[in-house]
């Protein structure tokens, strides 16, 4: 568990059930990222549900699940990569047969 900085921006790493959660802060600011981090463990350490909620810089609030995740940040970053099109269509097959 942790807070690292990738690039300009800072991140927070978890565990949860034995496994490892990556997500951004949206913030450069180390002070601000530490008081979303402290913000996170305390809710962790209150909340039954293994979702993350926590409050962004603009305040509004944000849930990480892997479909959020998949299709806030995932598909824009591969986008125009080699595998864009079959990742796409993988992922969206296994979306699929979840829901």
């Amino acid at each position: 568990m942790g807070l690292y900085k990738r690039s300009k921006i800072w991140w927070i790493a978890i565990t949860i059930d034995g496994k490892q959660k990556c997500f951004s802060t949206k913030t450069s600011d180390r002070k601000i990222a530490e008081q979303i981090y402290a913000k996170v463990l305390l809710k962790l350490d209150n909340q039954e549900s293994k979702t993350v909620t926590w409050q962004t810089e603009t305040n509004q609030e944000s849930m990480l699940t892997f479909e959020s995740f998949y299709r806030e940040h995932y598909l824009p970053w591969c986008y125009k990569r080699q595998n864009y099109y079959h990742t796409k269509k993988i992922l969206s097959q296994s979306l699929a047969r979840v829901v």
